[in-house]
């Protein structure tokens, strides 16, 4: 019993004395062990266990850590810079105890740009950012977001880095463009393809050449849908019949799912008879893409015309949204055919233009959002255009616009410009030209702005334009 009492002491004392508690043990673990990654700049999580302070050391300094210190558990990013080197690079970070000789380790792996075959891969950006060359190739994935020309492959992808136009699009390497119909892909699928990068034109328009497909998967769709009347309460809606009258209600959505436009579309006429958008200053973008024009992936491809190349008569491809007024991938949207008409050339870079400036500048400015409907009156029209695949394209008699502001102060104003679609030796859009919305409702048979409450809009459609100074002071 005496021996006992003696052993109980001395461990009591090696305890208290602190000289082998298992609590003073310091240990430290990081999961997962290693970590690979693609050629791209990027990052992972690894997590920390440990039961006293740390620090990471990175071998290579393509490598970083964030933390690289602390105390106890954490979660901890470890980031890689691009790997341009065109070989697999590796190396590790080590995770140390600041005390006591524990450590542990991570070993990070990061895949190279340039393929088993030789062809460097590249998003968006980075493939825009090289020199031409038709020595070198480049393996780039993207959405489409939409096709110019089913007969050549021609087509618009995108990636989150950038646009990228695709100049003709073999399903195979040394094919035909003309068998790209073959491969029955469409807008919203994301694409996988090969190709040169050159540029093109006195506009500099950066695309591919020699491009061949690869693979594809389906993608989320495209951002929009179609219906036979307009269903929602949105203030830029003019009415819409549920009759079969060969007009299809379009709505197309920007990037975020807000709105980018609508369209009441014509399958007969291949034009859209308006065309309706909200508008909020500075929304849009200064200059416009390089002549993107495609086929809207919301309408059967042979009840649209042909854009990729102008119109064979004496009209021009005017815009109903202007490119201005729309940026990034809305932008591109605005180019679809469904926005476009039939315009005669002087009046589109004249009084049409100014048009177009006062509301992107001048009213929108003024406004807390402006409701702006673009038509194209082609009731009675016996005038139309051949497209380059010889499809007829009714030309509209005149072209109008139907604005309703909704002021600073929260109240509403409208007005109506309607043109004859033909020269107009006028260069600026005067108070003398507005009209009620009444009136144009009655020149072009629609029913504008049909959201409003009925009290506030059988006022503000009533008001003469002309005598209300908010629209030209």
């Amino acid at each position: 019993m005496v021996f006992a009492v003696l052993l109980v002491a001395v461990a009591c004392t090696k305890q208290e004395n602190g000289s082998n508690p298992e609590s003073d043990k310091g240990t430290i673990s990081v999961t997962p062990a290693s970590q690979t990654l693609d050629y791209k700049s990027g990052s992972v999580t690894v997590s920390v266990r440990a039961n006293k302070a740390w620090q990471a050391t990175a071998s290579e300094n393509w490598i970083t850590v964030t933390p690289s210190r602390g105390e106890g558990n954490a979660d901890v990013t470890v980031s890689v810079t691009k790997n341009g080197t065109g070989e697999e690079r590796r190396g590790k970070v080590t995770f140390g105890l600041n005390m006591g000789n524990a450590s542990a380790e991570v070993t990070v792996t990061q895949a190279t740009n340039v393929g088993p075959d030789g062809i460097v891969n590249a998003t968006i950006a980075e493939f825009n950012a090289e020199p031409d060359s038709d020595k070198m190739w480049y393996r780039i994935t993207g959405e489409i977001i939409s096709i110019s020309s089913y007969a050549y492959g021609d087509l618009y992808i995108k990636d989150d880095t950038g646009f990228l136009y695709v100049y003709g699009l073999a399903p195979a390497k040394g094919g035909s463009t003309q068998d790209f119909k073959s491969l029955n892909l469409k807008a919203g699928d994301v694409v996988t393809l090969v190709g040169n990068r050159t540029t093109y034109g006195e506009k500099k328009v950066i695309e591919t050449a020699n491009a061949y497909y690869e693979s594809h998967t389906a993608g989320r769709g495209y951002p929009g849908f179609t219906e036979k009347s307009a269903k929602a309460t949105w203030l830029e809606l003019p009415a819409t019949s549920e009759s079969a009258d060969g007009n299809v209600f379009i709505h197309h959505r920007d990037e975020a799912g807000g709105r980018n436009f609508s369209a009441y579309f014509s399958t007969g006429d291949r034009v859209s008879r308006w065309v309706c958008y909200p508008y909020v200053y500075g929304q849009g973008e200064d200059g416009r893409h390089n002549d993107p024009y495609a086929f809207d992936p919301l309408v059967d491809v042979g009840n649209q015309a042909t854009l990729s190349k102008s119109y064979k008569g004496d009209f021009i491809r005017g815009h109903m949204v202007p490119s201005n007024d729309r940026a990034g991938r809305a932008n591109y949207d605005v180019f679809l055919a469904t926005n476009i008409m039939p315009q005669d050339y002087s009046l589109n870079g004249g009084i049409w233009s100014d048009l177009e400036k006062k509301v992107h500048s001048k009213w929108a400015s003024q406004s807390d959002t402006l409701y702006v409907v673009t038509g194209a009156d082609i009731a009675g029209s016996t005038t139309t255009e051949t497209d380059i695949d010889n499809k007829t394209v009714t030309v509209p008699v005149g072209v109008y616009k139907a604005i309703l502001a909704k002021t600073k102060q929260g109240e509403y104003k409208a007005l109506g410009i309607y043109l004859d679609n033909k020269p107009n030796a006028n260069a600026t859009v005067s108070g003398s030209m507005a009209i009620s919305i009444d009136e144009l409702e009655k020149k072009v048979g629609t029913d504008f702005f049909v959201n409003l409450p009925d009290d506030v809009e059988k006022d503000v459609e009533a008001a003469d334009p002309q005598a209300d100074n908010w629209w030209w002071q």
